[in-house]
């Protein structure tokens, strides 16, 4: 991404953040092992993703500060280092002037078309003017005109009205007000390729890869020929992503600020807004790999043309692509000045363990500590951040957690068959992590047993689970452990700081506008650990969340992961 350089001294807080950043991403040093770690990553192959279904859609450019902060996180993930020292936060006294609310939202919905006769799944960026709401993804869906004349509808499809959605631990549900019901597709296929558009974009807005209840005042219907009694699940359908503009939409009316997307090649890109005298009120620049590139424009009402073209001198082939919309009013104030050190509450945070291929160590990750039942739900549902593998599926389901003396019995009220196709390793290392993760949140280091209602059973092939092992553990390759969503309002933040004699800072941005929202000092990490877990209310949405820490090299690292809050 572009961006102009100036002589002038920063003067707000997103300024001085900026400057920081940049020097940072220019002082890097090529450690001696950075060869061998890229060729390890390699050999290694991809991390697990971390959503199921409704796959984020990877943004290849962010505004100002994200940009460069990523950047940063990039190079230290292979082993390239900032020589600089780690800057602390800036501590603006101002409160936000946002009034409370959370971040303003983008969520992804799910068409379907038709390639070559089979259903694919096309998938559409939206901006909603309400912070976080999984809803706004159903709304946008039934109520928006498909940006693409090749994406296949329902034709009734405005008639479905959502009422409600909530999020249970067996399924998401979704529960209308309204609903087509009379709606038949010209075939089985397409029919079923409709419901899981519903599905993935109720999947996408949750993050979640549980399957999907469909309702009407609470009751199953049938929707396009198919009941929905039971929960759907999501089926891997191609998926297809049309080059060009997806915010704003034609003739969309917006208020500001207004959120700028464009899905796009390899290349580097100029986004500008016009008014209706032709004069630029706004530009900035992109580039990277293919992809979703997001901006956040800031203005006046009156008409305006987004227009999105490769650089002239980039090398990039000839592109471009204009829409009309109009701003209607401002949405309140448009300087977001971030909370500094605001209260946190401390919690503990207890170890889970996962599994990897060969001979490799376990991974250790760390999650807040809760009812021992729970976090092993939590433990099914919620794959690893690193390259574990998650044992079996989300349809497992623990109904209790008992410690004696002899050991500790964990009781299922659901146990899904194991996958016929798993090497004969795979079993025992992923019973292992297991009972490895029941000990830990127990807090007892005792043999481990598995009943299903009350009745002995096998699990991962295993009649008997592995005892505590000598194997050596290592953590997951993060500073901070996204930590499932539990109560409205609240994010936790869990974590391992590199050196707990160092200041350790974070801060929250809206992963939509990149605005910093909330930061600080992370306080009393573990002496010997480096452990950290504490908690801070914060609005529903969805935020980015930074870790700044250094070494005991004084050397300096950034990680960015993705937060949500209820």
């Amino acid at each position: 991404m572009s961006s102009p350089t100036t002589d002038q001294t920063p003067t707000t807080p997103e300024e001085r953040l900026e400057a920081v950043l940049r020097t940072d991403s220019e002082r890097v040093a090529l450690t001696a092992d950075a060869l061998t770690v890229v060729q390890r990553r390699i050999a290694g192959g991809p991390a697990a993703p971390r959503a199921v279904a409704g796959r984020p859609r990877r943004v290849v450019a962010l505004a100002g500060v994200l940009a460069l902060a990523a950047a940063v996180t990039v190079v230290v993930g292979l082993g390239l280092r900032p020589t600089s020292d780690p800057r602390p936060v800036e501590h603006p006294t101002v409160a936000p002037t946002y009034g409370g609310q959370g971040p303003r939202s983008q969520v992804d919905i799910f068409r379907v078309r038709l390639r070559s006769g089979s259903p694919v799944l096309s998938v559409e960026a939206v901006s909603t003017s309400t912070p976080f709401q999984p809803r706004a993804a159903l709304d946008a869906l039934f109520g928006l005109a498909p940006l693409s004349p090749a994406d296949n509808s329902p034709l009734n499809n405005g008639r479905n009205v959502v009422d409600s959605t909530s999020e249970t631990m067996d399924a998401l549900v979704v529960d209308l007000s309204a609903a087509d019901q009379t709606s038949r597709p010209a075939t089985p296929a397409l029919g079923r390729a409709w419901l899981q558009a519903w599905v993935q974009t109720t999947q996408s807005a949750y993050n979640s890869g549980l399957p999907v209840l469909i309702r009407l005042q609470g009751r199953p219907i049938t929707l396009y020929g198919f009941d929905t009694t039971k929960a759907i699940a999501a089926t891997h359908l191609p998926e297809v992503h049309d080059i060009g503009i997806e915010m704003p939409r034609p003739g969309q009316s917006l208020t500001s600020p207004v959120l700028l997307a464009a899905n796009l090649p390899d290349g580097q890109y100029q986004w500008k807004v016009v008014d209706s005298r032709g004069k630029t009120v706004f530009s900035d620049g992109l580039s990277g790999s293919a992809g979703l590139g997001t901006f956040t424009a800031t203005l006046v009402p009156g008409a305006y043309r987004a227009v999105v073209a490769s650089g002239p001198d980039s090398g990039t082939p000839r592109f471009r692509r204009e829409v009309a919309f109009t701003v209607a009013g401002t949405a309140g104030a448009t300087v977001v000045v971030p909370v500094s050190d605001p209260p946190t509450t401390p919690l503990t945070a207890v170890a889970v363990y996962w599994a990897t291929t060969g001979s490799r160590p376990l991974v250790r990750e760390l999650r807040t500590s809760r009812d021992p039942a729970e976090m092993l739900n939590d433990y099914f549902r919620l794959p690893s951040t690193a390259d574990g593998i998650k044992p079996t599926d989300a349809g497992n389901r623990v109904r209790s957690v008992t410690a004696a003396n002899d050991g500790i019995v964990v009781d299922f009220s659901r146990l899904q068959p194991d996958p016929a196709d798993w090497t004969v390793d795979l079993p025992y290392r992923q019973a292992q992590a297991f009972a490895a993760t029941v000990r830990s949140v127990v807090g007892r280091d005792l043999p481990v047993r598995v009943t299903r209602d009350g009745r002995p059973t096998s699990f991962l092939t295993q009649r008997t689970l592995p005892g505590p092992s000598a194997e050596k553990q290592v953590d997951a390759e993060t500073d901070a452990y996204p930590q499932p969503v539990h109560e409205p309002g609240r994010a936790e933040i869990v974590g391992v700081t590199r050196n707990p004699a160092a200041p350790t800072t974070y801060v929250l941005y809206d992963a939509v506008t990149q605005e910093p929202r909330y930061q600080g000092t992370i306080a009393d990490p573990d002496p010997h650990t480096g452990a950290y877990a504490f908690a801070v209310a914060v609005p529903a949405g969805r935020y980015l969340l930074e870790i700044n820490s250094s070494d005991v090299h004084d050397e300096h690292y950034s990680t960015l992961s993705d937060l949500t809050v209820g």
